[in-house]
């Protein structure tokens, strides 16, 4: 593959941004809230044989190009962020806040992009692929999703450290 595409490095990077904030460990729960339980949802759609067609794939394709778009621009204005704060822990914490929120963006992007192209496939898949690409989609938009949810959470999180109140 080539050194200019790294998907796997997105992925890794992202991963590592499943810790414990306070020891940096890996978080097993973690890594069962934002993979276990997509794959679990994934599991049961298969199971019960929902394949995304029609309105549900257009639907899906548009929610995650417009998501990736504005993505896209939050990472835009990530870029412009200035560390602040009185002290150097505080201005560490921002730093890695900055890094972490980066890293889930740029996955967040990839996930988006591998989702559309899955769920555009659909119709072109035959009987037992139709159910399996469907499958993966159901996953990928469920990572997608609790992503979203952690992004939200670090940014809200990174801005009360921006506009914290200091005592004078």
């Amino acid at each position: 593959m080539s050194k200019k595409i790294e998907f796997f490095q997105l992925i890794k990077d992202h991963i590592e941004t499943l810790v414990d904030d306070g020891d940096r460990t890996p978080s097993i729960s973690d890594y069962a809230f934002f993979i276990g339980l997509p794959a679990a949802l994934a599991a049961i759609s298969a199971m019960v044989g929902i394949t995304l067609e029609g309105d549900a794939a257009s639907l899906a394709v548009s929610a995650l190009s417009i998501l990736a778009g504005l993505l896209i621009n939050v990472l835009v204005l990530l870029y412009t962020v200035q560390v602040v704060g009185p002290t150097d822990t505080e201005k560490k914490e921002q730093q890695e806040l900055i890094s972490q929120v980066n890293k889930n963006l740029l996955f967040e992007i990839l996930i988006s992009g591998v989702s559309v192209g899955a769920i555009c496939l659909i119709p072109f898949a035959s009987e037992p692929l139709d159910l399996i690409v469907s499958t993966m989609s159901v996953f990928l938009m469920g990572v997608f999703s609790l992503t979203l949810l952690m992004i939200m959470k670090r940014l809200k999180v990174l801005l009360g450290l921006r506009f914290k109140k200091t005592a004078p």
